[in-house]
């Protein structure tokens, strides 16, 4: 029997993914070195924030948005 999927009202993932909603992205970052294996890609919004793209390129795994503040605000400078 499929599991029966939860309402926006009690579901924790779209109360996180909330904080997307009319953002608008701005560009697209890297963590660290591009020639790293471990370098994670995320994507700048207008908000100040940064969704971290935290799935491996083959998709076996349901994949997960680490949404945060971005590192260039807090240090002074200005989301472009």
């Amino acid at each position: 029997m499929p599991k029966k999927a939860n309402s926006p009202a009690t579901d924790p993932m779209f109360e996180h993914l909330k904080q997307l909603l009319g953002a608008r992205i701005l560009g697209i970052v890297i963590s660290g070195d591009a020639d790293d294996e471990y370098s994670c890609y995320g994507l700048r919004l207008n908000s100040g924030k940064v969704a971290w793209i935290q799935c491996d390129p083959e998709g076996n795994g349901p994949g997960f948005l680490a949404i945060e503040p971005d590192p260039g605000i807090a240090k002074g400078r200005k989301a472009r």
